[in-house]
C-alpha cells in the first residue's frame, strides 16, 4: 500500500474518503440517473449515520464523495457495513479508503487565508490581497495529513468497497479480511489489501439446519442469497461490457469468501453439505451458469474459497483430540470431498499451477494436490 500508511497510530479515530464510482458513465447515459445516484448516496449516508452518537462522527460532503471521521468502535464499523450493503444492493458502487487519524477541518475563513499566504510567502501579505473580501466568496475546508493519506490510498485502490491502512488494521484487526486487487487488465499482477469484512447476518450467512427447510428458511440466509446474487448480476453485466471490468468486483467477492463461515461443512452420503451461502452461490451455481464460470478472475475467486474452506477444516482437525479417531477420519473425508469438488470444476485442475500464493497458501495447495492425485489413481 505504499507510503500512505504512515498514520498516527495513537488516534482512536479513523478518517475515510468515500467516492462514488461510475458517475461519469451514468451521466452519459442519463442526467436523471446521475442525479438519482448522488441523491441516493447522500440520503443513505444521512439515514445510516444518524444512528451514531453525534460526537462520534464528522462528515464533509462533496457532491459524489465525502470525507468522514469516525470513532474506532463497533458502531462505526456497523455503520460502514450498513452503508456498503444498502448501496451495493442498489447497484451504487463506491471505493472508500480508511486510515487511523482525524479530519481536523479548518474553515477557509479570512484568518486562514491570511495565515496561509504568510506561510507560503515567508511572512509577506500583499497589500492588494484582502482576506476578508476573498473569504466572502470562497468557502471550503482544509484537512489534516491523514486525510491526504486516505485520499492517496483511495486513488491506488482498484476495486469496490473499502480499503484500510495498516495503522487502522492494527487497531481493529478482527474487523478486516485480506483480499487482493489487480493492477492490470491481465489479472496477473495483484496487490494484497485489507477490506472490511462482510456481515454474517445479512451478506454472507453461514449454514444452519433450518436452511434445508422448505417453509422456515432463516431470514438472514435469504437476505444473504439476495445480496450475493444481486452483486454477481452487476459483476456479470460489467464483464459483458468489457471482460476486464470484473477486476473491480473480484476483490470484493474474495473478501466475501474470507468473511464466510465454512466451519459447518460436513459430508452426507459422500457429498458435501453444511456449506454457507457464498459457497452455494459462487461454487455450486458456477457449474450451471456458464457466463459466471467464465467471468475473468473466477479462478482466483475459487482459489480463495478453497483456501478458506481448507483453513477452517484444518482448525477443526487440530482441535480434534488425537484419540478421537472417528472424528478425525470424518474430517479427513470432508477434506477429501472438498478437494474432489474443486478438482472436478472446469479448468480449475489445469490452472492450479498458476494459483496465487496470496489466495491459496502453499500448505492448502499441497493438500489439494495430494487429494487430487489420490483421486486420480483410484
Amino acid at each position: 500500500m505504499g507510503g500512505v500508511n504512515m498514520v498516527d497510530v495513537t488516534s482512536r479515530k479513523m478518517v475515510g474518503f468515500i467516492d462514488l464510482l461510475g458517475t461519469k458513465e451514468s451521466s452519459k447515459i442519463s442526467v436523471g440517473r446521475f442525479q438519482d445516484s448522488i441523491k441516493y448516496f447522500l440520503y443513505h449516508l444521512i439515514d445510516e449515520i444518524h444512528h451514531l452518537e453525534p460526537e462520534t462522527y464528522s462528515v464533509q460532503y462533496l457532491s459524489d464523495s465525502a470525507f468522514i471521521e469516525l470513532s474506532i468502535n463497533d458502531a462505526s464499523f456497523e455503520f460502514l457495513r450498513n452503508l456498503r450493503s444498502v448501496l451495493f444492493r442498489k447497484g451504487i458502487f463506491f471505493k472508500c479508503a480508511l486510515v487511523a487519524g482525524e479530519l481536523k477541518p479548518q474553515n477557509i475563513d479570512a484568518d486562514f487565508i491570511a495565515e496561509l499566504t504568510k506561510e507560503m510567502t515567508s511572512g509577506y501579505l500583499p497589500s492588494s490581497l484582502n482576506p476578508e473580501e476573498i473569504s466572502r466568496s470562497m468557502k471550503g475546508f482544509f484537512f489534516s495529513g491523514q486525510t491526504i493519506q486516505a485520499y492517496l490510498l483511495h486513488e491506488d485502490f482498484k476495486g469496490v468497497g473499502y480499503i484500510a491502512g495498516r495503522g487502522l488494521v492494527a487497531k481493529a484487526n478482527e474487523e478486516f479480511v485480506t483480499s487482493i486487487y489487480y493492477t492490470s487488465d491481465t489479472f496477473r499482477s495483484a496487490v494484497s489489501y485489507s477490506d472490511l469484512s462482510y456481515s454474517p447476518d445479512r451478506e454472507v450467512a453461514g449454514w444452519s439446519p433450518d436452511v434445508e427447510s422448505d417453509w422456515d428458511v432463516p431470514a438472514e440466509w435469504e437476505e444473504s442469497l439476495s445480496f450475493i446474487d444481486n452483486f454477481l448480476s452487476f459483476a456479470e453485466k460489467a464483464s459483458l461490457k468489457k471482460a476486464a471490468y470484473s477486476k473491480y468486483y473480484i476483490p470484493a467477492l474474495i473478501s466475501m469468501a474470507r468473511s464466510s463461515d465454512f466451519s459447518t461443512i460436513s459430508s452426507d452420503e459422500k457429498s458435501l453439505t453444511g456449506t454457507p451461502t457464498f459457497f452455494r452461490k459462487l461454487i455450486d451455481e458456477a457449474r450451471l451458469n456458464k457466463p459466471l464460470a467464465q467471468m475473468k478472475g473466477m479462478f482466483d475467486l475459487q482459489c480463495a474459497v478453497l483456501d478458506a474452506a481448507l483453513s477452517q477444516l484444518k482448525v477443526r482437525l487440530q482441535a480434534a483430540p488425537v484419540e478421537a479417531l472417528e472424528e478425525r477420519q470424518e474430517l479427513g473425508e470432508i477434506q477429501r470431498l472438498v478437494c474432489k469438488y474443486f478438482g472436478s470444476m472446469p479448468k480449475f485442475r489445469s490452472n492450479i499451477q498458476n494459483a496465487k500464493s496470496s489466495l491459496i497458501g502453499p500448505e492448502n495447495k499441497e493438500v489439494f494436490l495430494e487429494h487430487l492425485v489420490a483421486r486420480s489413481t483410484k
